[in-house]
């Protein structure tokens, strides 16, 4: 059985000159191998949400402007790329933002619908998001005002909306309450 040996300086910094050369073998190589990956991919994922942050920075600025093209352009990158990722937190993220820009443009079905595919992915994965910055409280206040100016039976489900989002609220509250009560308790 051969090994393949590796080799390398004793310093990654350093150059060779005049230093005695480390080998390294497949099998420190393939045991190293899950680490790096998983540094590769904390690096990958920071990058991405920085790279998102951005957009949506730079989006906000076009907004701000009235340059609802560039921003929409902007926010359905943002949008596509959370989807590639997979991160779920990022994809509420975008269709929320998709959704305040289409609010602003007065494109009232189209706002509501991001919204509510935002709401629809949150209840799907609300176990797991941990984010306040998405949850439903934060936006499910646009998406009545929405359903209100659409009318008709849009206009309906906003009574129905504005209903959940109290209560989601009151949950949430309720569930403040009861940690102030517990920490309390323990003085």
């Amino acid at each position: 059985m051969s090994t393949t040996t590796l080799l390398a300086t004793t310093s990654a910094a350093t150059s060779c000159r005049g230093k005695a050369m480390t080998p390294i073998s497949k099998t420190t190589i393939y045991a190293a191998a899950p680490t790096v990956l998983a540094a590769a991919v904390a690096v990958t994922t920071a990058a991405a949400a920085i790279s998102t942050t951005a957009v949506a920075l730079s989006a906000a600025e076009h907004i701000a402007a009235g340059q609802y093209g560039q921003a929409e352009v902007l926010l359905l990158k943002s949008y596509t790329c959370s989807l590639e990722r997979g991160c779920d937190v990022d994809i509420i993220r975008a269709l929320v933002r998709l959704g305040d820009l289409y609010r602003a443009q007065f494109r009232w079905a189209n706002a509501a619908g991001k919204y509510h595919e935002a709401y629809a992915l949150w209840e799907q994965v609300s176990y797991s998001i941990h984010d306040p910055s998405v949850h439903p409280i934060t936006f499910l206040p646009s998406l009545v005002e929405c359903c209100e100016k659409l009318g008709g039976e849009t206009g309906k489900m906003a009574a129905v909306i504005r209903a959940k989002a109290l209560a989601i609220q009151e949950h949430t509250t309720r569930g403040l309450d009861d940690i102030v009560e517990e920490d309390e308790d323990e003085e």
